[in-house]
This record gives C-alpha cells, structure tokens and sequence, in this order.
C-alpha cells in the first residue's frame, strides 16, 4: 500500500495503516510520516511535558470559564474593575502570583474587611473604619463627609 497522502498532523493520520501485506521496505516511510506528524501537531515543545491528562482535559473548561463574560471573575463596570460574587481572596492570591500569603500587597481580605499588617479597614455605612493591632477599637474613623474622628490626640503635620 502506499503511504498515506496529505498527513501534517496526528489527526490526519488513518490507524489501519499500515497494512500487514505492506513490503518491509515501506516501514522508514511509516515512521518518517508519524514522526512529521507530531512535530508539525506540537511545533513548540521541546521538552518534557510533565502535565498529567487530567491537568490538560481540564485545560478546555477553566480556560472556557475565564473567557465566558458571564463568568469573568473581574468586571468591568464603566472602568471601575469589579470582582465577581464568590471569588476568595486565596483564588486571587493564586491567580496573581501570591500563592498563599496571607498579607501580601494589598493584605487578605475577609469580606467587608482588609487587613494590611496590624491594621484593619473596615467599610460601615459610608464610612471607613481603621482599628490596630488585636484591640476592638476603633481607632480613625472617616465618614462620607470627610470629617475625622480619632481615638487620642490628632497631631498635625505638613506632609505625610
């Protein structure tokens, strides 16, 4: 039998071929058309891939879910970048590089709460709380309006 005509990739090529009556001769050919197969169905690797099928059968449906708008797990609303409902702040630790750290750049993030350091900023009908270290206290607190309220003395200074 002669070798299989227009074969560039794996998809191409017929699993009954080749036949056992086909002469010895034919089998560097065979070869030669498998080998030219899978290189031209994998042009950019060139090394060990070490992902395991159930890694790569999930590739379809995590990149399919990223590029779904009803999915997306940041919004765009009219230029201000949303998260979506149900995102944890570990899965956006994970999706930017974090791992998990628990207070790394922007600190974690518990619901209405973000922690950076000692401190903690909490968010309560429109105004803005700050409270340090393990105490219960509210230490500053901004409203809506932009008055300052604080626990202790306000020293003023030029510059911060």
């Amino acid at each position: 039998m002669p070798i299989e005509p227009n074969v560039s990739y794996i998809a191409d090529l017929n699993v009954t071929n080749p036949p056992a009556t086909d002469p010895l001769s034919q089998v560097d050919e065979h070869l030669r058309l498998i080998k030219t197969a899978v290189k031209q169905s994998f042009p950019n690797i060139s090394g060990a891939v070490t992902a395991t099928q159930s890694v790569l059968n999930g590739l379809d449906g995590r990149v399919s879910a990223l590029e779904g708008a009803d999915s997306a797990a940041i919004a765009n609303n009219s230029g201000t970048p949303s998260f979506a409902s149900g995102i944890t702040a570990g899965e956006i630790r994970n999706l930017i590089g974090l791992g998990s750290a628990q207070h790394a750049i922007f600190g974690e993030v518990q619901g209405s709460k973000v922690h950076i350091g000692a401190w903690e900023l909490t968010e309560s009908a429109g105004s803005l709380y700050f409270k340090y270290g393990n105490s219960n206290v509210n230490k500053v607190r901004i409203d809506s309006n932009g008055n300052i309220r604080t626990v202790g003395d306000v020293i003023a200074a030029t510059s911060v």
